[in-house]
Parts: structure tokens; C-alpha cells; sequence
């Protein structure tokens, strides 16, 4: 029987099927393709069972193998399989998902070795087994570009991306953009999106409402109880529009965060893009507030002062961070214009060493990162970085008891009068107390980013789920 293919129903392409059950049961050889129905797709109407045993080996690595749409179950019988056997097993898009059971044993527990399990857009899974059933684990995972059907300037990614459950669930989209034609996601709240001007280029500021009518570069959603169900993510994505803005190409990138929503809570974090932050309220110097968050761990990544490289960063974070009212929430950020005499970029700690005329990044995964030309006003924000200093800042003018200023702090507002300076940046001194009888000027916390980058890149104890394609 090698290269066949092989029909539990009628082998003809009749416009109905026959009144007939399909109980196919293969010990040996070699078969192409099995369907429980008809040629012509249309199924029994009775029981479709396939039962494999011994020596039997069906399909290959690429699109051939038993079609589990067509059996009942969706799933193929194990009896005593040897270990010679291979069984491609072929499931559809939608029922290839985590902890669903694709094959199970009618003696004893199944051998993983024997299957190898695609979706029908021919993506391979991992499975497992439990107890007498062989089930899938799930993905997160995009389409190649070959399967991406384009309508002019914009495609969709089709179904059977998003296979597993999570707590919160992104979407980006670089070099192009993308629109949504469901504004809700079923057993998630919308956290936040980056919608794009009517340039198409430049983002906006984040937006706490999801609309069908405007153009995104990035949007998010967590849970409301446990976690996100797979089919209702893999939906909502499948009936997103992507679309080409000034490139030719369109990157998309989808997120999933595994950690869960108790481990989040109680931590008091808040994500945005791939990292979780967390305002931690004391009154300490910028080297305090950097060794202090270098010690830190959530998920079991290392945390570091936060660095921040855009507008949308800039505000959501700050507003998820600091309730309006209360004390002024101004905290240290991870930027200051010195050497570290005590290890370099991203140290453990951080001891101030020679000035810089120039503002970068110390901490995480830009360390290093040069983001302003100049120690004052008199400097321009770096080409594709960003940096929000309150109007004359930095000015870098303070030079007394408490040294120079040298480090970058986050300002934030308790009142209405100080209100022009919220979301702006200034540049205090290592002490920050040369202005503390101005509360804008006074540091109350310092805040800590938690990410995976470098050499830390793989500890955390929930990892994050993520596919990226360009198109």
C-alpha cells in the first residue's frame, strides 16, 4: 500500500455520504494519507475510528500522514505499537491546541516516540504523554510566508497561531501597521494601545480604548481570571488586518506572558511590551536606588532602574505607577552622564566615576545606550531614541554640597499646580536633595524594570511565549 491514500467512505466524489461507520485498522505497511470520510470531504455518518498496530507506518514530514478532522474524536487508536512505527498524525487548526489528545492507547501508555503531530497549515508540535493519552503542547507561532495570502497592501495570519493559554497577550506590528475588526477580546481587558497618526508613521500617545477605526503599532490584554483561553486569543488575532506603511515589509511579533496573575498581583508589577515594572517607595540617592534594584527579582529575572524608549512607555507606565494625588510620584531612572569605577555598564552596583557631556542608558538591555548628545538643553535626543526633559532640562547647573547634578529623574505631580510636570524628566544631583522643599524636584521612589535580555535572557521561572515574522 505504499504512496496511497486511503478513504474510510466512499473513494468517489459522490455529492453525499454513505450510510456507513469507518473502523480501519493498520498493522503494517506503509500508507500515505487516511481519511475517516469520503474523497470528496464529506464524512460517514457513523462511528470513523483509525487503530494502529505493530509495524504501521503512515505519512512522512510534510503534509501527509491521518487526518484527525475526519475521526471521531479527532483522534487515532494505539494498539502495542513497536518501535519501528511512525505515525504522522494531522489535526486542523483550530483542534491542535494545549492538553487536547490526539492519540490514545488501547493497552498500556503510548510511546512518543512513534507520532509526530502538524496543524494543517503544516506546523509541528511537541506533545507529551498522560497517562494512556498522547496530548499537544502548546504555542505561540506564526504562519510561514508562504501561507500568508496578501489582499494589495494587507494580509491576516489565518487560525492556529495561538495554542496556549497565558495571562497577557500582545500584538506589534513594525514597518507597516494594523488595524482590528473585534474590539474585545472574550476573558481579557484591554489594557493598552499605540495607535499611529495619520502619517501612518509616527505613534501616538497610548490609548486605554480599543477602536476599530484607528491604525496600531502595539496593543495589549491580561486576563481578567487565570488565564486567557487560547481559541479566543487565536480568533481575535486571525481577524486582525495587517497592513504595509512605508516599508515593503511588515514585521509582526505576538507575546504571551505565562507568569500568573496571583504571582503579578502580589508583586505590585505592571506590564507594557515584554517587561514588567514596579514603583518601590523610598526616599534614596540614584546609586542607593540602582544597587538596591539590582538586587531585586521578580519571575526570577534581575531587576534594573527603568530605562524608557518611548512616549507611550513614558505615560502608561507613570499612570499605571502613580495614582493622581497623594504624595508627588517622582522616581530615579536608569540614565546618568558618569563612568562606573565599580564594573561598567549594568553592573551589580554602581559607583559614580569621570562626568560625560552626554546622557545614556546604564542599566538593562540599553545599557550603554547614548539617548542625549549633551549634559544640557543645549543637546538634541539621539536619531530613534527618546527622552521627554521638562522645558531648560537637564541644565546641569547645580553644583554645591550635594555634588553636580548628574542623574535622571522621572517627575510626577500631587497637586494642580504642579501638574505641567508630570511625564517630564530633570537631572538631580546622586543626593537629589539640593530642591526637596520643591516636591516635583523630590525623589519619593525609584523604579524597577524586569525583563529578560543578556546573559539572564532564559531564568525566568514563567517564560514568555513569543513569535516574530516578517512579511
Amino acid at each position: 500500500l505504499s504512496g496511497y491514500t486511503i478513504y474510510g467512505g466512499n473513494n468517489s466524489v459522490v455529492t453525499s455520504p454513505q450510510v456507513i461507520s469507518t473502523n480501519l485498522l493498520f498493522k503494517g505497511g506503509k500508507v500515505a494519507n487516511v481519511h475517516g470520510g469520503n474523497k470528496n470531504g464529506s464524512l460517514p455518518a457513523g462511528l470513523r475510528k483509525v487503530t494502529v498496530k505493530d509495524s504501521a507506518i503512515i505519512g512522512d514530514t510534510s503534509k501527509n500522514g491521518v487526518y484527525l478532522r475526519t475521526l471521531t474524536d479527532n483522534k487515532v487508536l494505539v494498539d502495542n505499537l513497536n518501535e519501528s512505527a511512525k505515525i504522522a498524525l494531522i489535526g486542523s487548526d483550530v483542534s491542535v491546541r494545549a492538553g487536547v489528545s490526539v492519540a490514545t492507547s488501547l493497552i498500556g501508555a503510548p510511546r512518543r516516540a512513534n507520532f509526530a503531530v502538524k496543524n494543517e497549515s503544516l506546523r509541528s508540535f511537541d506533545i507529551n504523554v498522560d497517562g494512556q493519552d498522547l496530548k499537544v503542547i502548546g504555542k505561540i507561532d506564526l504562519p510561514d510566508a508562504d501561507y500568508i495570502q496578501w489582499h494589495g497592501d494587507t494580509f491576516t495570519v489565518g487560525t492556529g497561531n495561538v495554542t496556549t493559554g497565558g495571562t497577557i497577550f500582545s500584538l506589534f506590528a513594525g514597518g507597516g501597521y494594523f488595524t482590528v475588526t473585534q474590539d474585545t477580546l472574550s476573558g481579557a481587558e484591554f489594557d493598552m494601545g499605540i495607535p499611529l497618526k495619520d502619517d501612518k508613521i509616527t505613534e501616538d500617545d497610548y490609548t486605554s480604548v480599543l477602536s476599530k477605526d484607528k491604525m496600531y503599532r502595539y496593543i495589549q490584554f491580561t486576563s481578567e481570571n487565570g488565564e486567557i483561553n487560547s481559541q479566543n486569543a487565536d480568533e481575535f488575532l486571525s481577524n486582525v488586518v495587517f497592513h504595509k506603511g512605508v516599508s515593503n515589509n511588515v514585521t509582526v511579533r505576538i507575546n504571551l506572558e505565562t507568569v500568573s496573575l496571583n504571582e503579578i498581583r502580589a508583586a505590585g508589577v505592571t506590564y507594557f511590551n515584554g517587561s514588567f515594572y514596579k514603583a518601590c517607595p523610598e526616599h534614596l540617592s540614584w546609586t542607593e536606588a540602582y544597587n538596591k534594584a539590582k538586587k531585586q527579582k521578580f519571575n526570577n529575572l534581575v531587576g534594573y532602574l527603568m530605562t524608557i524608549t518611548s512616549q507611550a512607555e513614558n505615560n502608561f507606565i507613570y499612570d499605571k505607577l502613580f495614582a493622581t494625588g497623594g504624595v508627588s510620584g517622582t522616581a530615579w531612572l536608569g540614565a546618568t552622564r558618569t563612568e562606573n569605577t565599580a564594573g561598567g555598564y549594568d553592573a551589580a552596583t554602581w559607583t559614580h566615576g569621570a562626568d560625560h557631556d552626554s546622557w545614556e542608558w546604564v542599566c538593562g538591555p540599553e545599557a550603554g545606550q547614548k539617548f542625549f548628545t549633551r549634559k544640557n538643553s543645549a543637546g538634541t535626543v539621539v536619531s530613534g531614541w527618546y527622552a521627554n526633559w521638562y522645558s531648560g532640562e537637564p541644565n546641569a547647573t547645580y553644583q554645591g554640597i550635594y555634588g553636580v547634578e548628574k542623574c535622571a529623574q522621572y517627575c510626577g505631580t500631587s497637586s494642580p499646580s504642579t501638574a505641567k510636570y508630570k511625564y517630564k524628566w530633570n537631572d538631580l544631583t546622586d543626593v537629589g536633595d539640593q530642591n526637596k522643599n520643591n516636591e516635583q524636584w523630590y525623589v519619593n521612589y525609584y523604579v524597577v524594570e524586569f525583563t529578560p535580555y543578556g546573559e539572564g535572557k532564559y531564568n525566568a521561572t514563567h517564560a514568555a511565549l513569543t513569535a516574530e515574522k516578517t512579511y
